[in-house]
């Protein structure tokens, strides 16, 4: 298999241009180099989209400092868990929401990565838990409120 991986620019048929990391797929016979790693696509229409790609999609769209997610931002992940909010050093840190590929969410403050301060957990039934958490777990100060 042919393997391809570095810094570079891709200019697509269609107007779009990519500068940044990237990667190849395929056999010996066919292969193509795609987005793969931090890099910054530019639309034919004029929008960017700026983030960390993996094989050609986009996983994560916002700031980054060192390349790593620092100020607001929106990581989607392979599972199909979305976390769209404030991140520092790579970490959730701030508020943000976290929607689980069960339906579940959570909406509120983190801390290092881990739920921390005010947050709402809603489960898919609708039941939810409102209040305060620490280091990730639920206090006893708060409500948890039946669909």
């Amino acid at each position: 298999m042919k393997k391809f991986s570095g810094i570079g620019k891709i200019n697509y048929d269609n107007g779009d241009v990519y500068h940044g990391a990237c990667g190849t797929c395929g056999n010996d016979e066919l292969f193509e180099v795609e987005p793969h790693g931090v890099g910054k696509m530019t639309y034919k229409d004029g929008r960017v989209c700026e983030g960390v790609w993996n094989n050609g999609k986009i996983e994560y769209e916002g700031e980054l400092v060192n390349g790593k997610p620092h100020g607001n931002g929106k990581w989607i992940y392979p599972n199909g868990g979305v976390y769209d909010g404030e991140w520092k050093d790579g970490r959730y840190h701030g508020k943000g929401k976290w929607k689980f590929p069960s339906g579940n969410g959570y909406e509120g403050e983190w801390k290092d990565g881990l739920k921390h301060g005010q947050g709402t957990f809603k489960w898919a039934n609708g039941n939810s838990y409102v209040g305060d958490w620490k280091d990730g777990k639920k206090t006893r100060k708060g409500n948890f409120q039946m669909a």
